[in-house]
C-alpha cells in the first residue's frame, strides 16, 4: 500500500459504525476487526475512487497532524487492513476497481 494506491472495501466485509468506532466484520474469515475513531474515518473515506494520498489530505484537514505523520500512519494501517483481508487495493492506472494489489496471508 502507498499513496498512489486506491482502497475500496472488500466486498464480503459488514461494518457497523457506533459511537465513533467501527466494527469491520469478514465472515469468510472468521475476522472481527474494532476501529478507533481515526481508523473509522479512515474507512468512510475508503471509496474505491480516493487515492491513499487524497485519504491523508482529508485526514490532516479533520485531524491536527503533520502530513508526514498522517502518511506513515495511514499507509501503516491500510497495509495492516489489506494484509487482513478487510480492504483490497489498485494502483491509480488499474482498469478494475477492487483488484487486491499484495497477497494475503
Amino acid at each position: 500500500m502507498n499513496l498512489t494506491s486506491i482502497p475500496a472495501h472488500h466486498a464480503d466485509v459488514a461494518s457497523a459504525i457506533a459511537d465513533d468506532e467501527a466494527v469491520l466484520i469478514l465472515p469468510s474469515k472468521g475476522r472481527v476487526q474494532v476501529l478507533n475513531a481515526v481508523g473509522t474515518r479512515v474507512w468512510q473515506l475508503i471509496d474505491a475512487r480516493r487515492s491513499v494520498a487524497e485519504i491523508v489530505d482529508q485526514i490532516c484537514r479533520e485531524y491536527e497532524v503533520e502530513p508526514e505523520q498522517a502518511a506513515r500512519d495511514t499507509t501503516g494501517f491500510l497495509a495492516d487492513l489489506l494484509a487482513k483481508g478487510l480492504v483490497t487495493a489498485r494502483s491509480r492506472g488499474d482498469a478494475g476497481a477492487g483488484t487486491t494489489a499484495g497477497a494475503e496471508p
